[in-house]
């Protein structure tokens, strides 16, 4: 069991770096810089794989990191329910997902019902009840990129 969630999660940690790169190199003047043009899909990409390793996790304290990376992720650093105290895996892509598509748009309205399955989720007292919210999480996102 564990094999295919292995697999998946590099599937898709290669398919981010696959959107990042596509989305242009850096030139020599801006080597390293963070990019200036928000990108919600790749935010939403990262937050996908966040939810997934949420998902897999084997302890609730790695379960709730993710769940935090995935909110810094739709929320963005000035967002609300963002936890500086916790990693930004999107920082640099944008303003939070959430900031940077239609506030009027069904892909909002998705990454809302994710952002309040990550909330439940780190509510959750136990790793089981947790990964069935980190499921209905991964649900939201993927339903997310689909919709515009």
């Amino acid at each position: 069991m564990r094999k295919p969630i292995l697999v998946l999660m590099s599937l898709c940690s290669m398919a981010v770096m696959a959107a990042a790169i596509g989305a242009g190199t850096p030139s020599a003047g801006t080597a390293m810089a963070p990019s200036m043009t928000p990108d919600a899909t790749t935010e939403i990409s990262t937050a996908l794989v966040h939810a997934q390793m949420a998902l897999a996790s084997k302890d609730m304290g790695e379960a709730r990191h993710h769940l935090h990376h995935v909110i810094n992720c739709l929320v963005g650093p000035k967002g609300k329910g963002y936890d500086a105290n916790e990693e930004n895996p999107c920082k640099g892509m944008g303003n939070g997902a959430m900031n940077d598509v239609d506030s009027k748009s069904a892909q909002y309205k998705k990454l809302d019902d994710a952002l309040s399955e990550a909330k439940e989720g780190l509510g959750k007292s136990s790793l089981k009840n947790t990964q069935n919210e980190a499921d209905e999480l991964v649900e939201d996102l993927q339903d997310a990129q689909k919709a515009k």
